[in-house]
């Protein structure tokens, strides 16, 4: 994950994350606050920058191709909720889009955002997916043993689950069925807004649910059928790796 630095940062106000309500807008105006180099910050953006493991959108504003989408440090939020853990969070953050080029923009000018659909379509479908492995997971071997999740990362042909525990092989082919009965359900996913801020959302399917701020599709229906491998790389390290077809 990439760190840009900007100048006078403190004095830019929080992004408009319009995938927030809506993952599948695919386009929008914006007004210019800062122009640093190939970095430009907007008022508001259908751009997911990069976090929770899911990579930034591609795209182009005015026409110049995005390169990398990043969230600048914000303010960390603590919530506490007694059905689910929810991890300290970053709000009112900063979005920070790099350019190919030298930002051909001035402060207060009008431009207008597209991002490729079809790439986040993926990336949404992948997000999906990997929330039902996740409780399938947690399901199958979370009842004898407490699960850690090192790390989490969603690609567009592919996605991650890094664990320190080591799942026994056998039971894998049991937590690719579960994962694929859920979504065969085919009912609607709700992302939900914390009452404290939009930045913090739930994933909820039927009773699940799941801190996340990705994007993610509105129904089980448009995910596909999941298939799910395990490698073991080394004494504290398990993979499981989700495909889709």
């Amino acid at each position: 994950m990439a760190t840009f630095t900007l100048n006078n940062q403190s004095k830019l106000p929080p992004t408009q994350k319009l995938f927030i309500d809506d993952p599948y807008q695919t386009s929008c105006e914006a007004t210019v606050l800062h122009v640093q180099d190939d970095l430009v910050v907007l008022d508001q953006t259908v751009f997911y920058a990069e976090s929770g493991g899911q990579v930034a959108d591609r795209g182009s504003i005015d026409g110049v191709e995005v390169k990398d989408v990043q969230k600048q440090p914000g303010k960390l939020i603590y919530i506490n909720r007694p059905d689910i853990e929810v991890p300290v969070v970053q709000v009112d953050t900063v979005v920070v889009h790099q350019l190919t080029q030298p930002a051909p923009f001035e402060i207060g000018q009008k431009v207008r955002l597209e991002i490729d659909w079809s790439y986040r379509h993926l990336l949404m479908r992948y997000h999906s997916a990997t929330h039902f492995v996740l409780h399938a997971l947690d399901r199958i071997y979370g009842q004898e043993e407490k699960l850690y999740l090192k790390g989490c990362y969603i690609y567009d042909e592919s996605a991650r689950l890094d664990y320190s525990n080591k799942f026994n092989p056998d039971l894998i082919p049991e937590v690719t069925k579960l994962t694929n009965d859920l979504i065969d359900r085919g009912e609607d996913i709700i992302m939900e807004s914390d009452p404290s801020t939009k930045d913090i959302s739930y994933w909820r399917y039927g009773d699940i649910i799941m801190p996340c701020g990705g994007t993610h599709v509105r129904s089980a229906k448009d995910i596909g059928v999941v298939n799910i491998r395990r490698k073991s790389h080394g004494k504290s390290l398990d993979r499981i790796y989700i495909s889709l077809t």
